[in-house]
């Protein structure tokens, strides 16, 4: 996987990594906030947005499947 993302990035400050739980620990509690008050109302507002942003700048997402290495 390390040896694809060098290969596949021109510059290495494009990478943005997460890893979940560790960096969204709690699940979705349903409190549907984000959609009657907006995003920024959501409990776990602090832990998404920073992953939100860095999806919605992204032209390729690799995801790697722990339970079948693909």
């Amino acid at each position: 996987m390390q040896l694809f993302l060098e290969n596949l990035l021109v510059e290495k400050e494009n990478l943005s990594e997460f890893f979940l739980p560790k960096d969204m620990p709690n699940f979705c509690c349903g409190c549907t906030n984000c959609f009657l008050k907006g995003e920024e109302f959501c409990p776990h507002h602090e832990v998404i947005a920073p992953i939100k942003t860095a999806m919605e700048k992204v032209l390729r997402i690799v995801r790697k499947n722990k339970y079948n290495n693909k």
